[in-house]
Formats: structure tokens, C-alpha cells, sequence
């Protein structure tokens, strides 16, 4: 678990649901952060 996928956790409250914020950004953060 990557400390960052932390705050963006409590940012949107979900879960799941970072990733897709992230995708956004960078789909390669996201990548990195699902994993």
C-alpha cells in the first residue's frame, strides 16, 4: 500500500474511487497505486 493512495482515500471517501481521480492526472499513477 503506496502512502499516498492515503490522502486521496480520505479526499474522496470511496475506496475504489481514487484510482479513477488519478486516471485523470496520470493513468500511470493510478497503475502504480492499484497495484
Amino acid at each position: 500500500m503506496k502512502p499516498a493512495a492515503v490522502p486521496i482515500k480520505h479526499r474522496h471517501h470511496s475506496g475504489m474511487k481514487p484510482a479513477t481521480i488519478l486516471t485523470k492526472d496520470r493513468p500511470v499513477s493510478a497503475l502504480k497505486i492499484t497495484s
